[in-house]
């Protein structure tokens, strides 16, 4: 699945514990509390965060007050990283979905890590054109209907624990409970809708469904769904 490489995710700081320590080291420890708001659109980028433990989602907010949700943030990555390097505004809002454990740092002892860290600075190039490869990809499947837009998020979602070629062939859960609301915001959608094509998807047998926890039956079998026409009664 090497066309699916920028879904990858990895520590920010993977073979890297000394530079980790050395971030960790400069910046804020933060314990945050589920729901809490990190940060704010418009507020000043003057920081990057290190998610130690937690889920955080990046999200915005539509004129009509729809949330729309771009990424989910995971344990070992960094977020906030694009307005920190350009000192620029942030562009949308960060929020707790669990309790947290961040590191918080702010811009002059970051560029400073970075200007004397080759490695470092690699990492963030390589980090922020996954991210860009990852939000084209989003864009270009928001033409489809929303049973494939769903197929892709799961997909997305669970590439991680899909290691190994013979892993795409075996039933593997998402790592994170998720509600259909989030969902929806996280490929355009609405809860009736995300629920109807979630149905459907179990009725083939490509997912199984406990709650909030999501179960992919056969990832590549829902990986080949997004081949299949697209469905105008779920568009």
């Amino acid at each position: 699945m090497e066309n699916l490489w920028f879904l990858r995710r990895e520590s920010f700081f993977a073979d890297l514990p000394e530079l980790e320590a050395l971030f960790t080291a400069r910046a804020r420890r933060l314990e945050v509390r589920k729901g809490d708001i990190i940060f704010f659109e418009g507020e000043a980028g003057d920081c990057c965060y290190y998610l130690q433990s937690g889920l955080v989602q990046i999200f915005g907010t539509t004129d009509s007050g729809k949330e729309a949700v771009f990424f989910l943030r995971t344990a070992g990555e960094v977020f906030g990283l694009s307005e920190v390097l350009a000192a620029s505004a942030r562009t949308a809002n960060a929020q707790a979905l669990s309790p947290c454990v961040i590191h918080a740092l702010a811009h002059e002892p970051f560029e400073e890590l970075l200007a004397s860290n080759y490695q470092l600075a690699r990492r963030v190039i390589t980090i922020l054109g996954r991210r860009l490869r990852y939000m084209g990809s989003c864009l270009r499947s928001q033409s489809g209907d929303v049973q494939h837009r769903l197929c892709r998020l799961l997909i997305a979602l669970a590439y991680d624990t899909l290691e190994n070629a013979e892993d795409w062939s075996c039933p593997c859960a998402l790592p994170h409970p998720l509600s259909q609301e989030r969902m929806a915001a996280m490929i355009g959608s609405t809860q009736p809708s995300v629920s109807a094509a979630l149905r459907l998807l179990r009725d083939e047998g490509l997912v199984s469904l406990h709650g909030r926890k999501i179960r992919l039956e056969d990832p590549l079998r829902l990986l080949l769904r997004l081949e299949t026409p697209v469905r105008d009664d779920l568009a």
